[in-house]
């Protein structure tokens, strides 16, 4: 469907709903799952409440007022004072704002990113990059955020059918690239070697070292533990290699365990050794 069609269709969708007999607050609720179908929130989708009722259904202009009140009060009762007239003037600053809010950016930039964008896409630029240079931290988080810079954009450049078309892509496919395949890999921990160092006073001073690999996140920390007599004594949970180091009788066998985790939060199988200390 064409989007002149579209926004026509939903318009009179809006009417129907504005002059139903439903109670206020049901209103409010349909015309906000209309506008998330089309990736239209806050002042942009309050912007075509009333134009719907402007055009196509003025009699039911008041009630317009009220949803639109509702959009932008978040839930409160707008001013006595609120009507068309005033929330027409506000709404391309508050658009402009609520974009910039939900993008993680200032109304200026937003502002200059039309401009930027406007023509960039008019002169047939690749509409990823274009909305790449714009937003390059831009993450699936901030989809309805880039699909209402695009309707931002549509309604300030008059932007045609394939412009919008090929934006609303765009930005599809620049957060689907920023994507991260998850990490479900776990790492692997291993010992590379045992030091000690004798004392006058029966103990020794023993070095542990180990190291890791890990294929996806990377190896983030070494859970260390010793064990003598059977029982297991957890040294460390957050070692950082490449090694470890403790004071210990002399003359005795101990067993060391290593395990690795990595920034995924993923843990990998536990490495073993014994070394005793002479």
């Amino acid at each position: 469907m064409p989007p002149s069609a579209q926004a026509a269709s939903l318009a009179g969708t809006i009417c129907d709903t504005l002059t139903s007999a439903a109670p206020l607050s049901k209103k409010v609720t349909k015309v906000v799952s209309f506008g998330n179908e089309e990736s239209l929130f806050g002042s942009l989708l309050a912007s075509l409440v009333l134009q719907a009722a402007n055009s196509g259904c003025k009699s039911a202009l008041s009630s317009a007022e009220h949803v639109v009140g509702k959009l932008f009060h978040v839930g409160k009762s707008p001013p006595k004072t609120s009507s068309a007239p005033t929330y027409v003037r506000a709404l391309p600053d508050l658009a402009a704002q609520q974009v910039a809010s939900a993008l993680g950016t200032s109304t200026a930039y937003i502002e200059n990113a039309i401009t930027s964008v406007c023509r960039s896409v008019s002169r047939r630029g690749n509409p990823v990059s274009v909305l790449d240079a714009e937003f390059p931290a831009a993450r699936l988080v901030h989809m309805r955020g880039l699909n209402a810079f695009v309707s931002l954009a549509a309604r300030r450049c008059d932007l045609p059918g394939w412009a919008i078309s090929a934006l609303n892509s765009g930005a599809l496919q620049l957060v689907l690239s920023h994507v991260a395949s998850a990490d479900v890999d776990p790492p692997v921990a291993y010992f590379t070697g045992f030091g000690q160092q004798r004392h006058q006073n029966g103990t020794a001073t023993v070095s542990a070292y180990f190291a890791g690999a890990d294929r996806g996140s990377g190896v983030a920390r070494f859970v260390v533990w010793i064990s003598h007599n059977g029982g297991w004594y957890r040294l460390t949970t957050g070692a950082s290699g490449p090694g470890w180091r403790i004071d210990l009788a002399t003359g005795l066998n101990y067993k060391w365990a290593v395990e690795a985790v990595d920034r995924a939060g993923n843990a990998g199988p536990v490495a073993y050794s014994t070394v005793g200390t002479s």
